[in-house]
């Protein structure tokens, strides 16, 4: 896979040198990867998630939390909700 830098409407950028061009291509391979490794670090990632939910914060870096939603809102709800964001940081 190649880069090229380029405007939003996807033209070579005209303003970079040479040089400038270079450093961003070779700085955008660093961050390019193949689909294999997509695919790996997908299940290493899907692995430590479980790990987390299993409580076994030995074997994992990502802790999780289990959720206690038992159902989705169907359009048939009727009253009053109160909703709460019980994010990572806040509680809104």
């Amino acid at each position: 896979m190649s880069f090229t830098p380029t405007t939003s409407n996807n033209k070579p950028h005209s303003r970079w040198s040479d040089k400038q061009s270079k450093v961003l291509t070779t700085l955008a391979q660093e961050f390019t990867l193949s689909t294999a490794q997509l695919e790996q670090l997908t299940v290493a990632f899907i692995e430590q998630m479980h790990a987390g939910l299993a409580g076994d914060q030995k074997s994992t870096d990502l802790a999780m939390i289990p959720t206690f939603v038992s159902g989705r809102p169907d359009g048939h709800e009727r009253g009053s909700y109160l909703a709460l964001d019980l994010g990572g940081t806040n509680l809104r």
